[in-house]
């Protein structure tokens, strides 16, 4: 498996590391209902295409690049902060070295070159990132032009997941801030994308929403 040099600086605090640090073993068990639904509606909403170089941004341990992988050919860059989570990550793709990197990466500094991907996933992460226009700027960045990024998150929409969102910060959960889904999209159509697909849904009390969009040409 190909590695990157580490790009320590992160931007979350140091109770989110932590947390992560702690969860990496067990994470995918632990949230196994929640990953499934997310990640499958993800891979629904933005398919990958035949060839495509995909970056897969906070993407933890790799279990959504497993979906990624089924189409031939494509080959996947997962970033995330947390060490612990990439190697998870390289465990699952011991025998795919050829198609899968792992990068440690700060969500606010991508290293990688303008253009670089074809598509562009982020999924469960934008409400922990404490500058999140920094963070689209740079997953808008790597896409190349004619390349679809997609963004699928906790939402603010319902008025029950507002009060759990508060009640969870309350309980020492760390976040930094919960879109709506109007917000979102603002967040695409800001940067001159054009939005293909945009849902907001709840899944078992969760308040989530979802965005692809195209980044223009020239």
């Amino acid at each position: 498996m190909k590695s990157l040099n580490d790009h320590k600086t992160t931007n979350l605090s140091d109770r989110v590391y932590q947390e992560y640090r702690e969860l990496a073993g067990r994470y995918d068990r632990q949230w196994r209902s929640y990953l499934n639904h997310t990640q499958q509606k993800a891979s629904e909403l933005l398919l990958p295409e035949y060839n495509d170089k995909i970056l897969d941004s906070s993407g933890g341990t790799g279990l959504f690049a497993t979906y990624l992988l089924k189409k031939p050919e494509t080959s996947v860059v997962i970033s995330d902060f947390s060490d612990e989570m990439l190697e998870q990550a390289r465990q699952r793709f011991n025998s795919q070295r050829d198609r899968v990197t792992i990068v440690r990466a700060d969500a606010h500094k991508l290293p990688f070159s303008d253009g670089a991907f074809h598509k562009v996933y982020n999924l469960n992460s934008l409400h922990y990132y404490a500058n999140q226009d920094f963070a689209v700027d740079e997953l808008v960045r790597v896409c190349r032009p004619g390349g679809k990024l997609l963004i699928l998150d906790w939402s603010s929409d319902t008025r029950l997941f507002r009060m759990f969102a508060r009640i969870m910060r309350m309980a020492g959960y760390e976040y930094s801030r919960i879109l709506s889904s109007d917000e979102l999209r603002n967040m695409f159509r800001e940067r001159g994308l054009h939005i293909i697909q945009s849902e907001n849904w709840t899944w078992r009390g969760w308040s989530l929403a979802a965005v692809v969009a195209e980044k223009p040409i020239g």
